[in-house]
């Protein structure tokens, strides 16, 4: 194991164990628009008795509730904590079709073409993209997707609250550039995103007064015009939401 995946097992395992992160949970209050697009792409693209992949199961695995449409369930993490909870809570729910192994997303050791579908949520950024876009397409099947779920690197408001609380991520971790994004074309003939989370960012003072979600339904609801009709906006956003399919098996 190489120094700078040690160093992001060690910082998850704490983070994971200890709850470490969660004066920043507040801050993803405004993100329901985003997690909800993911649930659903993730849930069409689970077709009945899929093979799925989970990359980064973290303690709240997504893959769980839907092994019983799919055939297969395989969830992975670097962190062992991460794992024995995903374990634990399909246990607890009597699924057998499910299983949950420490690994790194960018070796993954599966044969070529295992899996129907691939998807991960703020995962990708911390890996090296050329590693983690050609693992994914080295084992997805040659009709398969990734979806990939991940925090973007252009906003600077976003980036001088991440600048002040460094405790609160790893030294490697990098949110996604759009030349990132473009980067993925190289491993898969078709890259579609979603953006979410810019004018919603505005609702964040309030996330403490009533009516907060309310405030952040409609600015959710503005950010949905505002990005469609004015792309060059896009890369300001918090949130990317990528659906990679088509995946070139010669570049993998």
């Amino acid at each position: 194991m190489d120094q700078r995946i040690a160093s992001e097992k060690a910082f998850h395992e704490v983070t994971l164990a200890e709850k470490t992160r969660s004066p920043a949970y507040g801050f993803y209050d405004i993100v329901d628009s985003a997690r909800a697009a993911y649930r659903a792409e993730v849930t069409r693209l689970c077709t009945p008795g899929c093979a799925m992949l989970e990359c980064g199961v973290g303690t709240a695995c997504f893959a769980i509730p839907l092994a019983a449409k799919a055939g297969e369930v395989t969830g992975i993490d670097i962190s062992e904590v991460a794992v024995q909870s995903s374990i634990d809570a399909a246990n607890e729910m009597g699924i057998t079709n499910a299983r949950f192994l420490e690994m790194n997303a960018e070796d993954l050791q599966f044969p070529d073409d295992s899996f129907d579908m691939i998807c991960g949520r703020s995962i990708v950024h911390h890996l090296i993209l050329d590693r983690a876009y050609g693992e994914a397409a080295r084992v997805l099947k040659p009709t398969g997707s990734a979806v990939f779920y991940e925090p973007l690197g252009h906003n600077s408001l976003i980036n001088a609250y991440r600048n002040r609380t460094p405790d609160l991520r790893t030294p490697d971790e990098h949110p996604l550039l759009m030349r990132d994004i473009a980067r993925a074309k190289q491993y898969f003939s078709k890259v579609e995103c979603r953006y979410f989370c810019l004018c919603s960012l505005a609702a964040l003072p309030f996330r403490r007064f009533p009516g907060f979600r309310l405030v952040a339904t409609i600015l959710n609801g503005f950010d949905r015009v505002l990005l469609a009709a004015f792309p060059p906006l896009r890369r300001y956003s918090w949130i990317v939401l990528m659906t990679l399919s088509e995946p070139i098996k010669d570049n993998a």
